[in-house]
């Protein structure tokens, strides 16, 4: 499990192979362009929760919002991103 409670399903941190390395460092660039493509107020949250590793109370008090609409928008934000990896073409 990554911070704030995020479960991207990448495996982008370890050790491993050369290879391994490149294939998570591609990973994480795909992750980090599909968080750019998230809606304003998606991007937001997931950039307070998960990279900045606020919880989501944290977040609502910083944004002026209740906890339920962080909570809302963290879970169509990870819904989005799981579709956009899942969909996105495979390096090799």
């Amino acid at each position: 499990s990554s911070p704030g409670g995020w479960d991207s399903g990448l495996n982008v941190s370890g050790g491993g192979a050369p290879d391994e390395s490149l294939h998570r460092a591609e990973s994480l660039e795909q992750l980090y362009e599909a968080i750019a493509k998230l809606p304003d107020d998606e991007r937001e949250v997931v950039d307070l929760v998960w990279l900045h590793e606020l919880s989501q109370a944290e977040a609502a008090t910083l944004l002026g919002i209740t906890l339920r609409t962080v909570g809302r928008r963290w879970r169509r934000a990870r819904l989005r991103l799981f579709a956009q990896l899942r969909d996105s073409p495979a390096q090799d």
